[in-house]
């Protein structure tokens, strides 16, 4: 009898370590999604944010090439572009603004390169995150299912092979039967 109860303390710890390996699974699955959902909320709100930032930086910088074009088709007088007349110390410092709103647009264009990146990767840890899941909880099904069906139902799966196999099972069928 010592032998059989040795058989129930591995079957209730494949049983229970099963059970605990899903409730654990599913705690940490659902901690991680919310803290993927937080990531990916600021990840669009800033992918969101640098694209209007990148075409209110666009329509200004065609305003400043409009200045500019306008500048050059009349090289020595006061420069009007829209309906405002600019001076020539102006238009200096709008050609010097304008590689300005260049080299900000480059930055915006790197930065919503950035923001893509990082899409992308939060959406590998999400797969990742489900394939990883997955297999740990068809491990922690399969260990409690047959921790359960060997405590319960006296099924030998831990068996001991040194008295020969599956003494214990006919003597389990013995017993239903008889």
């Amino acid at each position: 009898m010592k032998n059989k109860s040795a058989l129930d303390i591995w079957s209730i710890a494949a049983a229970l370590m099963g059970t605990a390996l899903i409730i654990g699974i599913i705690v940490f699955v659902g901690l991680q999604l919310q803290r993927m959902e937080a990531q990916a909320d600021r990840l669009y709100q800033s992918g969101v944010i640098v694209e209007l930032e990148l075409d209110g930086l666009k329509t200004e910088l065609l305003a400043l090439e409009s200045v500019m074009r306008a500048a050059s088709a009349d090289p020595n007088g006061p420069v009007e572009a829209a309906g405002i007349e600019y001076t020539r110390d102006e238009v200096e410092y709008l050609q010097k603004e304008l590689e300005n709103y260049k080299d900000m647009i480059q930055v915006k264009r790197d930065t919503l390169t950035s923001v893509e990146l990082s899409k992308k990767s939060l959406f590998m840890d999400v797969q990742i995150l489900f394939w990883a899941s997955l297999v740990f909880l068809l491990v922690g099904v399969v260990a409690a299912v047959l921790g359960y069906l060997s405590w319960f139902h006296k099924l030998r799966i831990f068996r001991d092979r040194r008295q020969g196999p599956r003494v214990d099972d006919l003597d389990v069928f013995r017993e239903k039967s008889g």
